[in-house]
């Protein structure tokens, strides 16, 4: 009897990967990025490129704050939309399929209603609602609606998937039933 092994591979063979995070707070030298990642403030507009990645924000938020250097880099800040509108941000793909993100919804210094929804690269679709909800001080929404508190964020936070059918992908922030403010601190963007 002979054995086949089945190889499934996590993105399509032949593929280009992509993995890109984005880490929203006021200046750039607040804190050190992990590698793969990008900063960006309010006025981070798009387009954007750094690392080759081309990136901003398509409708500016409202602000961007400096917050804390602990107890991870991705959580050091916020780019923030009051929920009377929405800001949008985008992020050009390599390719369209499946994509996992993480997420960071929340505000280290102060309660929020932080909302955002992950919308197809028509800039129409909404693929995914996250939030609207309250989130407390120091505690963050990750992809899957789990808040989790700034400490536990790091190891426990989880990926969400959803498929692109463009090579764009846009995050709407705002627009919470809930508090003042939506607030973003982190996102990752993974290819499958």
């Amino acid at each position: 009897m002979s054995r086949r092994w089945l190889f499934f591979p996590t993105q399509e063979e032949g593929a280009e990967p992509f993995k890109e995070g984005f880490n929203f707070r006021t200046t750039e030298e607040f804190v050190e990025d992990p590698a793969d990642s990008q900063f960006v403030s309010a006025d981070t507009s798009y387009p954007t490129t750094s690392g080759g990645v081309t990136f901003g924000w398509t409708t500016a938020p409202t602000d961007d704050v400096n917050r804390s250097t602990d107890p991870d880099p991705r959580l050091s800040g916020i780019n923030y939309r009051d929920n009377t509108g929405i800001a949008k941000f985008r992020v050009d793909l390599p390719a369209s399929g499946n994509y996992s993100f993480r997420l960071a919804l929340g505000d280290y210094g102060s309660d929020q209603g932080c909302r955002l929804r992950v919308v197809d690269s028509d800039d129409e679709t909404v693929l995914l609602d996250i939030g609207d909800v309250n989130v407390t001080g120091a505690n963050f929404l990750d992809a899957t609606d789990v808040s989790r508190t700034a400490a536990a964020w790091p190891d426990d936070n989880l990926p969400e998937t959803v498929e692109f059918t463009g090579t764009s992908a846009f995050f709407w922030l705002g627009a919470s039933s809930v508090g003042l403010n939506s607030t973003i601190a982190h996102l990752e963007l993974e290819r499958q």
